[in-house]
């Protein structure tokens, strides 16, 4: 007859270290930079270990998609990202405008964009590469991505980013469930938005009556996303 073999309950002190092991990690991939690619993730990870910190394995790391809300009242088949991008233009006061559009022209071309991409795993910016760079096992998902994610009009983006990492690493400590932690960076987000809003308020036409919008001065991001 088999007999069950049961593992010792942790000690306060394994307890210990095991939380403080979990902050240091949180901690280093908190302050990796927003671009971060997975490579550097896993080097992290890698140093973490050499110096004696409790990490996960690294194989175990994967991208995906985010995610998308199901709710059949609600719902739509519109998919939902949110885009992070830098806009590259010559200003019109430009003593050497014509050579500053030339290098703009020559970094987007299809090869110059193809080199990057492979270089860094950084995204297309030309819808005619998103086919290509979508194959790529581990960065496909980026490009995927690109033919729906939208524009988020910010208000401050230090205090974005820094109330959106604190959500994500509230629920990757298990501090908060993803629902509490999307509320309370709503709640973090409603409250350093004016009163008056972060669009320009629409034009008022003859009569008095104001001119049609489809976007809500104060809605947050968060509300949003939480209702889609």
């Amino acid at each position: 007859m088999a007999t069950k073999t049961r593992r010792p309950a942790p000690t306060k002190a394994r307890r210990k270290r095991a939380e403080s092991d979990k902050q240091v990690a949180l901690d280093a991939i908190r302050n990796l930079p927003d671009n971060a690619s997975l490579e550097q993730i896993k080097d992290e990870i890698s140093q973490l270990k050499s110096k004696g910190v409790q990490t996960i394995s690294p194989d175990v790391i994967k991208i995906a998609p985010v995610p998308q809300v199901n709710d059949p009242a609600k719902s739509t088949e519109k998919r939902d990202a949110y885009a992070n991008y830098f806009v590259e233009t010559v200003g019109r006061n430009s003593e050497n405008s014509a050579a500053a559009w030339d290098f703009l022209m020559f970094i987007t071309n299809k090869d110059n964009l193809s080199y990057y991409n492979q270089k860094t795993h950084h995204t297309t910016s030309r819808r005619d590469l998103i086919d290509s760079q979508q194959q790529d096992a581990i960065y496909g998902v980026f490009a995927q991505q690109v033919g729906y994610a939208e524009s988020l009009t910010i208000y401050d983006w230090n205090i974005y980013k820094q109330i959106f990492s604190d959500a994500v690493a509230a629920v990757l400590s298990t501090k908060e469930t993803p629902k509490s932690a999307v509320q309370k960076a709503e709640q973090a987000i409603n409250k350093i938005l004016p009163p008056e809003g972060i669009l320009p308020a629409p034009p008022v036409i003859p009569g008095g009556q104001k001119a049609a919008t489809t976007t809500a001065n104060n809605s947050s991001t968060a509300t949003n996303a939480q209702n889609k």
